[in-house]
């Protein structure tokens, strides 16, 4: 599971489909609708903000905005809820690590 910690405009096009699909998975485990990927290390970021689901629905939303820049034909039905401003928090070591994969 890659959830990239950086901006979805600074992705390719395979990149950002990838991250689309990526963060409806971490959705679907944040619900608890999916028995694998639970102990994903990628979904603590989500799981400290105290709103998990707040806070991927945020991140599909900025996903979701930026495919729409595009012209992509992204499908926001398959985001849970309403958009939300949740605060993701980023250390500068996951940043570090989104920088070499």
């Amino acid at each position: 599971m890659r959830l990239w910690s950086l901006h979805p405009s600074l992705l390719d096009a395979k990149g950002i489909v990838a991250l689309w699909r990526e963060a409806l998975l971490a959705q679907k485990v944040l619900q608890g609708k999916t028995k694998g990927y639970r102990h994903h290390p990628q979904l603590q970021r989500f799981r400290q903000c105290g709103e998990p689901m707040a806070a991927i629905t945020t991140y599909l939303w900025a996903v979701h905005d930026e495919a729409i820049a595009r012209h992509y034909a992204f499908d926001a039905s398959r985001i849970v809820g309403e958009r939300w401003l949740v605060t993701i928090p980023v250390t500068q070591g996951r940043l570090a690590f989104n920088g070499r994969t």
